[in-house]
């Protein structure tokens, strides 16, 4: 064959035998024409022909070149090309195989006749690179997956014959998922979920993997608990579809859960410590004093809501009574970064103020600084500690009183006796007004040592049932005529009340005291009030003036013999008071204020079947 170069086609070209494409008058072009390289080699390889599309094969600078020393440059190529065609020559059979060449990935096919052999080239170079591409991005995949810290596994699900799944094969498990099984991959793929997990058989995560396969919504569990003889533990478990199957991942959170389930019982037993605590306990913001949480005492204390505290702050609310507390607080918090047992006084929603001791300390809740504080309300206890030293100043003044109390009155009765006497004389007429002062001044006395005498601590009381009301009632007139005299009146406001063992005569002279201390407090119009109820296991006698209260001076010494502030006071009756209520076991305090002053008398009644076992 004869080659021939025609520049203007860029192409070989050479004069086919005559029974080549006999009858295809166009088949030249056709070939020629062709997107893909075609050639025609010789037995011995030489190039007897390429088409347009062949010349990009070579590198040479131009066709007059390629024309002079093509030969048999095609197997030159590529050592694959020309170990393939000794094939094809021998076998006189086609073949088919991928060759990389200078320009590109192609797959050539080998096809031989009598005299030649064809050869067509097909560019699979974006092929392989997608292949290439494909197969970087599964060995990414397969990198990041088989280096995770979480159980990884894809599945395929195993259809029955009504196309329901019936169990999934494991296609593929990261390295992290088979240590945690303790086997190798080859021992796992393949192998049913069942197989290799059968905690699954029968559990909600069993049904929920199907779901995801036949619906396609993903699956994320927290903190679920799964249990296999080889491991179990709470896990997170995250699964999506991937075709008919799904990928899962799981990651061990038992540690968290454990962690978490801690933090839950301690936080649950703060909460129960704080919110069952006796102790009047808040906790509020270090940046401006809001409270984020006070307790049921504390509530109960005050006498606030808890939707009026949360989110305000002490000083708007008015709890301090004391004015320069705040000072105090910073200064003795800075000086040692908390504070214990420091004096406060309290004021609750009512106005009645509470004196206690305070702690506080600095904790931390949701990452920022608070005020954990607790109020010890000493109120109660500081009354009876003053109640208690009144009491034993009252029975040393009734011991004095026992021991000297007659000692005195027996010489001033005989002294009163004879200074009659001389003023009734004819030698002491002329006196006679002298006699009657002195006369006057002993009657004062005398009755001085007899409310003294009532102050001593051995004195007989006569307990019998009696009626508190009843009591109350029958000296009614005798009060509102003293009242009436002064132009002021008496409210009564008697509640039912139950039977209590009383001393009748000093209960009247009790509630005389108390009654008329009270109408002395006030100003003509004034009105008392005396009331008794039954509350919280108690009987409770309550006589209230409207007066101006009593002085701070006077509120801290009172009920001490000879302490008054009214003119011609002995300052006994109060004392006599406090005498009769510990005789009793009653509990005698007061309240009072720029609107007046109110004593309570707090009686416990006998036990029930007291007074039947009695008789």
């Amino acid at each position: 064959m004869a080659r021939a170069a025609d520049q203007n086609s860029g192409a070989i070209k050479i004069k086919f035998p005559g029974e080549f494409g006999t009858g295809i008058p166009d088949l030249a072009d056709v070939i020629d024409n062709l997107g893909e390289p075609f050639l025609v080699l010789d037995w011995q390889g030489h190039i007897q022909y390429l088409n347009k599309a062949a010349v990009s094969l070579f590198n040479f600078a131009d066709q007059e070149e390629l024309t002079k020393q093509a030969g048999n440059a095609f197997l030159q190529l590529n050592p694959l090309l020309a170990e393939n065609f000794k094939e094809a020559v021998q076998k006189k059979s086609p073949i088919h195989f991928e060759v990389e060449l200078p320009n590109g990935w192609y797959e050539v096919h080998y096809n031989p006749n009598s005299n030649w052999l064809s050869v067509h080239l097909h560019d699979i170079s974006k092929t392989k690179q997608l292949e290439s591409e494909l197969q970087h991005c599964i060995e990414r995949f397969e990198a990041s997956v088989d280096n995770m810290l979480d159980s990884f596994v894809i599945l395929s699900a195993i259809r029955d014959e009504s196309n329901l799944i019936q169990d999934f094969v494991i296609e593929f498990p990261n390295r992290f998922a088979c240590s945690v099984l303790g086997k190798k991959p080859e021992d796992i793929i393949g192998k049913t979920l069942l197989e290799v997990y059968p905690g699954h058989r029968g559990s909600r995560l069993y049904a929920d993997y199907i779901r995801v396969v036949e619906t396609g919504q993903p699956l994320k569990l927290e903190s679920y608990y799964y249990e296999q003889p080889n491991f179990s533990g709470h896990f997170d478990i995250q699964a999506i579809k991937t075709g008919d199957g799904l990928a899962v991942s799981w990651r061990d959170v038992t540690q968290r859960h454990l962690t978490e389930e801690a933090l839950r019982l301690s936080e649950e037993r703060f909460y129960k410590a704080f919110q069952l605590n006796p102790a009047t306990m808040s906790i509020s913001r270090v940046r401006d004093g809001s409270y984020i949480n006070v307790n049921q005492r504390w509530l109960e204390t005050t006498g606030y809501t808890h939707a009026e505290v949360i989110g305000n702050n002490a000083t708007n609310l008015g709890i301090w009574a004391d004015g320069d507390f705040c000072r105090v607080f910073s200064k003795a918090f800075h000086a040692g970064g908390n504070l214990r047992g420091l004096d406060v006084k309290v004021r609750t929603k009512s106005g009645k103020v509470l004196s206690g001791h305070l702690s506080s300390e600095v904790i931390t809740m949701n990452g920022e600084p608070c005020w954990l504080t607790v109020f010890q309300d000493m109120t109660e206890k500081r009354l009876l500690e003053e109640h208690l030293a009144r009491l034993d100043r009252l029975n040393l003044i009734g011991e004095t009183a026992a021991s000297i109390g007659h000692e005195i009155r027996n010489p001033l009765t005989s002294v009163r006796g004879f200074l009659q006497l001389m003023a009734e004389s004819k030698e002491g007429s002329v006196f006679k007004e002298y006699f009657d002062v002195i006369i006057e001044e002993l009657d004062r006395t005398t009755f001085i040592l007899s409310e003294f005498l009532l102050l001593a601590k051995d004195k007989a009381v006569n307990l019998r049932p009696h009626n508190l009301n009843s009591i109350v009632q029958a000296i009614y007139a005798l009060l509102q005529a003293d009242a009436n005299r002064a132009e002021k009146t008496i409210e009564l406001n008697l509640e039912p009340v139950p039977i209590l063992n009383l001393d009748q005569k000093e209960i009247r002279q009790l509630v005389c005291n108390l009654a008329r201390n009270g109408l002395e407090a006030m100003e003509s119009g004034g009105t008392l009030a005396i009331s008794t109820r039954f509350v919280k296991g108690y009987v409770v006698l309550a006589i209230k003036d409207t007066g101006k209260g009593i002085a701070p001076e006077i509120q801290e010494r009172l009920g001490t013999p000879f302490v008054t502030n009214k003119d011609g006071g002995t300052g006994l009756g109060l004392a006599v008071c406090y005498s009769i209520a510990a005789r009793h076991h009653a509990q005698l305090s007061y309240e009072t204020g720029p609107g007046g002053t109110t004593f309570f008398v707090k009686f416990k009644p006998p036990e029930p079947g007291y007074f039947t076992s009695l008789s």
